[in-house]
């Protein structure tokens, strides 16, 4: 899919650096180009007041990249106990409901190939498999969350959601994130379920 349907749906609160040879050594990783591109035109991205496009930046006792998404892969692999992910999963957003999105790396060796994975809180809460493959990837899954929403395993959906972005609140004075020089590769830290 062309990121230029969503930059034009959303519009761009501004662009935010990112330094993407040193994110990707990190994770160990490339990331998908819909990513890179949507990420490096609008920055992190609040979309229709629900959901949160996370990109590699820092917001000094706010939010840092790096400790948001091993955090949000301790917080999922936790609340999931019986019901064990993909190996390979990797963060790229959250809902306002605590549902967490992430890519299924394992999918495809090329990264514009990897579908999203849905965490759904609620469910894992209610003891159902939480786990929720789209089967497409970042762009196509957010404007499905848009047009027509996703139905998530709890029952609950997300969306539709209202076609605005902006730049999140918590965000704002965000500044490009520089991965920790003692933690370069740290893709067995960051994979969910590796």
């Amino acid at each position: 899919m062309d990121v230029s349907v969503l930059t034009a749906l959303f519009g761009t609160p501004g662009p935010l650096p990112v330094e993407w040879p040193a994110v990707e050594s990190w994770l160990g990783t490339r990331l998908p180009a819909d990513y890179r591109t949507l990420a490096s035109a609008c920055g992190p991205l609040e979309i229709g007041a629900a959901l949160w496009l996370h990109t590699p930046c820092e917001r000094e006792g706010r939010f840092d990249y790096g400790s948001w998404v091993r955090q949000t892969h301790h917080l999922c692999r936790t609340a999931a106990r019986r019901f064990h992910p993909s190996p390979g999963l990797l963060a790229w957003g959250a809902t306002r409901a605590s549902d967490r999105l992430f890519w299924d790396t394992w999918a495809a060796d090329d990264p514009d190939h990897w579908p999203v994975v849905v965490f759904d809180r609620e469910a894992a809460e209610r003891g159902l498999d939480p786990w929720h493959d789209l089967g497409v990837p970042m762009a196509e899954t957010l404007l499905e969350a848009v047009s027509t929403g996703i139905v998530l395993p709890s029952g609950t959906r997300l969306g539709p959601l209202a076609p605005t972005a902006r730049r999140p609140a918590f965000l704002a004075g965000a500044r490009t994130w520089h991965p920790a020089s003692d933690s370069v590769n740290a893709s067995r830290a960051v994979r969910l379920g590796s």
